[in-house]
């Protein structure tokens, strides 16, 4: 989206009589308001994935067969990680839940969706020339305070790209991990 407001100008226009001030910068809103729902459902996308598999190791371990189960509402992956390291040969599943849970690509997604979902994302910001970068703009999340925590302002493809190789390993290793459980 960006792209054909940006990108396609360049050549003839300066990227400042693109974003600021020329004919089309209406065009260009418009398009950054699509790009900005486009990253928020993202990064929302993203962080369901870990509950999802929750769900998947909770059913292949059989627990919810058992007398005392969580309700389908507490199935999640905190929940999940609790009940695993009980059951005979699932171990290696909730490792793989566990190293998802621990990485800093996922604590950074957590925090920023969970901080989204409660309180509002502060608007992400066209960030013009930006430094250590070829491109000549950028999406960036805004810093906040998450807890004690100050999170920095993030460029989106520092927070998702990460968050997207973590996930789609997690997803794979956790497939294995219950395909070896139930062959035992």
């Amino acid at each position: 989206m960006l792209k054909r407001h940006i990108d396609d100008h360049l050549p003839e226009r300066h990227l400042l009589e693109i974003t600021l001030v020329g004919p089309g910068t209406t065009g260009l809103n418009e398009a950054l308001t699509k790009v900005e729902a486009h990253m928020i459902a993202c990064a929302q996308s993203l962080h369901s994935i870990p509950d999802a598999l929750a769900h998947v190791a909770f059913y292949a371990a059989g627990l919810n067969l058992l007398p005392k189960r969580l309700s389908e509402r507490r199935v999640n992956l905190d929940n999940v990680l609790s009940l695993l390291d009980g059951v005979r040969g699932f171990q290696d599943v909730a490792t793989v839940l566990r190293d998802l849970k621990e990485a800093p690509a996922f604590e950074s997604l957590d925090e920023t969706v969970n901080y989204g979902k409660h309180r509002g994302l502060p608007d992400p910001v066209l960030q013009l020339e930006p430094e250590h970068r070829q491109s000549h703009y950028a999406m960036q999340f805004p810093s906040f305070r998450y807890g004690e925590t100050l999170r920095p302002e993030v460029e989106v493809e520092e927070l998702l790209s990460p968050a997207y190789g973590l996930m789609s390993r997690s997803v794979v290793n956790t497939g294995k991990a219950i395909n070896e459980a139930l062959a035992r």
